[in-house]
């Protein structure tokens, strides 16, 4: 008898088989945050998933961007490969705290001063850099509240204001 068969009764032979691991249980594990969707608030689970998804996003994103970029603008290379670690470095703070909230701010505090060097670097409001500028309320609605959203709508308005008088 091998090592996989049963015997008579119903036994294994000392083997435990374990059932097959899903090739996407890497990826779910990170987008979870490691957080178990039957014992936490679903609004909770569901904000973990979202930033989870976008800080993914935004890290290959930008380390695409930074070897694209290596060439046209060093400067804009690094900026973009500094992204890509705070992102990294974020993603790592949400799985430890479990707190979307404060990643969520502390994201879009980064990547609106991210978005306001690279649009001032590549010629203000007639850039299309600038246009990124629109996820920042968008985003803050989503993983946040709709008061952090007025504030980054608010201050995209001010810095508009900002590169127009420039």
């Amino acid at each position: 008898m091998s090592g996989h068969e049963s015997d008579r009764h119903g036994i294994t032979s000392g083997i435990i088989l374990q059932e097959p691991i899903s090739p996407y249980e890497p990826l779910e594990s990170i987008l979870n945050g490691g957080l178990d969707q039957t014992t936490i608030e679903p609004d909770l689970f569901r904000r973990v998933i979202i930033i989870n998804v976008a800080l993914l996003a935004g890290i290959t994103s930008a380390a695409v961007l930074s070897i694209v970029y290596f060439w046209i603008s060093p400067f804009l290379a690094g900026c973009h490969l500094v992204t890509s670690v705070v992102l990294l470095a974020l993603l790592g703070v949400v799985r430890k705290t479990h707190r979307p909230t404060l990643c969520g701010r502390i994201a879009l505090a980064y990547l609106f001063v991210f978005f306001a060097i690279a649009s001032w670097r590549s010629g203000g409001l007639s850039n299309p850099n600038f246009g990124w500028m629109v996820i920042l309320p968008i985003s803050a609605a989503i993983v946040i509240d709709t008061r952090d959203a007025k504030f980054w709508l608010t201050l995209n308005v001010l810095l508009a204001v900002a590169f127009y008088i420039a």
